[in-house]
């Protein structure tokens, strides 16, 4: 893992990903953009390729996590996407979280539930001051 793109390991890590998902290179190559046989080169002789085709990825398979597929960070799936379909995110528990992100989710958290104090006593004020608007 480095905070440096390498190509040898960014395809070793797309070769893993085209077999997690259990198709053929041919029909994610299409399926992104690739011409025929353009994927089976860039495996076989470490060649690289242009941001349209990493973006037609990303787009096509969003579960794909790109800080895993770009510097291997994370895991291969984006948790948002680890149960097969895009979670909601209200519903992410923790352990949905990577390692990384946990102080960051526990923070959120308890943001949210400042948020949602601060818009019961906004509510309260407001109430308050409709009660006194009447009485004058």
């Amino acid at each position: 893992m480095s905070d440096k793109f390498n190509i040898i390991e960014f395809n070793v890590r797309l070769h893993q990903f085209v077999k997690s998902r259990s198709i053929s290179y041919k029909k994610f190559g299409d399926s992104v953009g690739f011409k025929s046989g353009a994927l089976s080169k860039i495996f076989n002789d470490n060649m690289g390729f242009g941001v349209e085709k990493l973006i037609n990825i990303f787009h096509r398979y969003p579960e794909a996590n790109s800080e895993w597929l770009m510097f291997g960070r994370g895991e291969m799936i984006n948790p948002a996407y680890r149960y097969g379909k895009k979670m909601d995110s209200e519903n992410l528990t923790e352990n949905d979280v990577p390692e990384a992100y946990k102080p960051t989710f526990k923070e959120n958290g308890e943001l949210k539930k400042e948020v949602e104090k601060l818009k019961i006593e906004n509510n309260a004020y407001l109430k308050a001051l409709r009660e006194i608007g009447k009485n004058q």
